[in-house]
């Protein structure tokens, strides 16, 4: 069997409908100062060189930089004068694939992250003694001089000294018209919740004991008692024996 003959390197033009693409016109084509007229005509496997070139250029979309340069490689000894002198521009890079959809459509908007619980906070502590609200009607005034609070520290300027927001004075004035306290009792209360500012007017004498706790009524008896004694029957006798004869 004969081997088949090698097919060559670049495919042969054929008869084509139209004519190939001209070159370009001079000063040199190709880019190639070589690339002349008698290049062009010379043959190679059965055409011109010329003729591969825009065959390429017609049928593969190519430049006539990288048609030229494709000639040229593939038939050295004819076509290698029309080289171009410049670098053939690299070639386009394959289209990149759309992206595919998500599966899931992304929310327009972030979701709602519930906030992280907050500890809870401890509530002040409740000051010792209740501020005294603004009085409908004036609070109780102090004792008479000689000392009031029965303290002889206890002065005009400790009165009007402020403790938590509050005068000592005002806040005697409460406790007595609000808890139903004696003055005494009302100022050792008070200094005592304030030793640094009211600690002045605690009384010399010790305030008096609260009043003990009302008994409760006694409980009516479930049946009345009789207002006499009940009847009793006297008890029996015994027979007597009569005497002997």
């Amino acid at each position: 069997p004969t081997t088949p003959p090698c097919p060559p390197a670049v495919p042969p033009p054929p008869q084509p409908s139209s004519p190939p693409l001209p070159l370009s016109p001079p000063p040199f084509p190709c880019a190639a100062e070589a690339c002349t007229d008698t290049v062009l005509s010379t043959e190679a496997d059965g055409y011109t060189c010329g003729g591969r070139i825009g065959w390429v250029q017609s049928n593969d979309r190519e430049t006539e930089i990288a048609a030229c340069a494709r000639v040229a490689s593939a038939y050295p000894v004819e076509c290698g004068a029309c080289m171009p002198a410049v670098s053939p521009p690299p070639p386009a890079p394959p289209a990149l694939p759309s992206p595919r959809p998500p599966m899931f459509p992304r929310p327009r908007y972030p979701p709602q992250i519930p906030p992280s619980p907050q500890p809870p906070t401890t509530p002040p502590c409740p000051p010792a003694v209740p501020p005294p609200p603004q009085p409908s009607s004036p609070p109780l005034p102090l004792s008479p001089p000689p000392f009031p609070c029965a303290a002889e520290a206890c002065t005009d300027t400790v009165l009007s000294t402020e403790a938590d927001g509050y005068t000592c004075g005002g806040r005697i004035g409460w406790v007595q018209s609000n808890d139903r306290e004696t003055e005494i009792a009302a100022c050792a209360r008070v200094a005592s919740a304030y030793p640094v500012e009211c600690g002045a007017c605690m009384p010399a004498v010790s305030p008096p004991p609260p009043a003990p706790p009302a008994l409760p009524s006694p409980r009516p008896p479930m049946f009345p008692r009789p207002r006499y004694p009940p009847q009793i029957p006297p008890s029996p006798q015994p027979p007597t024996t009569p005497p002997c004869p």
